[in-house]
């Protein structure tokens, strides 16, 4: 093809055409130009097309991601919830006049529900800490996700309050009534529970009695019980926010296959 040029001009010289020769070699350059221009789009459109293959990629481990902590977070408020009501009803019995003390002393004191929401974002935090989260398209989506992780952070910080609160009371409990030291076992994989020594149990009715009626005891005991409902609250709100994040990236992917 090039040989087939160059016959060309060196005829059209030979002949001392000189205007055509122009004519002809201005030709080939807006040849050579609209060669390198279809190139450049070619490999545009391969470059647009390997990020939009990567970023379609991007889409579904971020979902894949939001679906498991999301999983997690249904189960937190789970725990959350049941543990509210049984402080709740803990409240209310031992604050109830027509309950027996005895009934109140035997009363199981309500668990210290330190269970934590163990959420981890990789793929999100890569695309913020990297700035590639400026390649997803859809600004509603890329908006969501960037305000994600404060979110979360609402979320640990009330969780963390919430932690110095249980530990509290624990330590409260810790300093008022004996407690229980662990039975000798034959077997060690098994646990073998506790026991109290040298009559110690009998010990236990006079100060529960005396727990029971303390203010610091009722107060620690309200706090974790508003914190719950508290981080119930925000963890419902999570709940709804997650679930847009993951109906918008459904709706991307369903975009990307029509």
């Amino acid at each position: 093809m090039i040989k087939f040029f160059r016959k060309i001009r060196q005829r059209l010289l030979t002949e001392n055409k000189f205007g055509k020769y122009l004519t002809y070699a201005i030709g080939e350059i807006i040849l050579v130009v609209i060669g390198i221009l279809i190139a450049l789009q070619i490999n545009n459109w391969n470059e647009n097309n390997k990020y939009r293959k990567a970023e379609t990629q991007t889409l579904i481990n971020l979902k894949t991601e939001f679906k498991k902590n999301h999983e997690g977070l249904l189960e937190i408020i789970k725990f959350k919830i049941r543990h509210e009501n049984q402080g709740r009803a803990y409240i209310e019995m031992i604050t109830n006049d027509t309950v027996p003390l005895f009934s109140k002393i035997q009363a199981k004191i309500p668990t210290l529900n330190t269970s934590r929401w163990n959420a981890k974002y990789p793929v999100l935090n890569s695309l913020l800490s990297s700035g590639d989260i400026k390649r997803i398209k859809n600004d509603s989506l890329k908006l969501m996700l960037m305000n994600w992780n404060m979110e979360i952070e609402k979320f640990h910080d009330m969780d963390n309050r919430h932690l110095d609160v249980t530990i509290e009371r624990s330590k409260y409990i810790d300093n008022h009534i004996y407690g229980p030291i662990v039975k000798l076992a034959k077997h060690d994989s098994i646990w073998p529970g506790g026991y109290y020594p040298n009559n110690i149990s009998d010990k236990l009715y006079d100060q529960k009695a005396t727990i029971i009626n303390d203010v610091a005891f009722y107060n620690h005991t309200k706090l974790i019980i508003t914190q719950s409902f508290i981080m119930i609250k925000m963890a419902k709100q999570n709940i709804k926010y997650s679930e847009k994040i993951m109906n918008e990236l459904d709706s991307e992917l369903r975009n990307r296959t029509e």
